[in-house]
């Protein structure tokens, strides 16, 4: 008995579709392995009563921040590079617990991160200090660099990332060029 083509094309439609929604981020990717690669500049603060701050830095300070770091300014990179050692336990010993490394570039100053995975979208950022050059005017680096290390948890749509912090506040981003380090 030969089925009709459509009880084939209908398994191999439905197939498509999921690869689809990987490709896009709609449902089914691994965010773990999308954090990782792209630089993801951030776009603006979501503050609690849901307005937005949109971040743009001047073109000149874009410039100087482009020419210290090889970055655009207010970004973060995700790597797979893994640390021993990751913070302080609740007694102010430092744990040795495995965790990853993250690398921000405010404006001007660059911080490394340590980040851990949680349940589900829960993730753990940790600032491990930064570089100390002066911040120049308008610049919201020690904003970003505190919300990064408040951030409870990240969910990623497609070429947005969203970085949840406080009380309902939020990071948003967008991925740009995978991170040359």
């Amino acid at each position: 008995m030969m089925r009709s083509p459509r009880y084939i094309a209908l398994p191999i439609a439905g197939l498509c579709l999921m690869a689809a929604c990987e490709l896009v981020g709609l449902g089914g990717a691994d965010d773990e392995a999308l954090l990782v690669g792209p630089t993801w500049q951030l776009v603006a603060f979501k503050a609690q009563d849901g307005t937005t701050t949109n971040v743009r830095a001047s073109s000149s300070q874009q410039k100087n921040a482009l020419f210290r770091f090889g970055q655009a300014p207010y970004t973060i990179s995700f790597r797979d590079t893994t640390l021993n050692q990751c913070g302080l336990d609740g007694n102010g010993q430092t744990e040795n617990t495995q965790c990853a490394l993250a690398v921000a570039v405010g404006l001007p100053n660059e911080a490394p991160f340590s980040y851990e995975f949680k349940d589900g979208n829960a993730l753990s950022l940790r600032g491990r200090g930064t570089t100390r050059i002066g911040l120049p005017p308008n610049s919201k680096e020690s904003q970003y660099f505190a919300a990064l290390d408040a951030a409870t948890s990240y969910r990623i749509d497609g070429s947005r990332m969203r970085l949840a912090y406080g009380d309902d506040k939020a990071l948003l981003f967008e991925a740009k060029a995978p991170a040359s380090h």
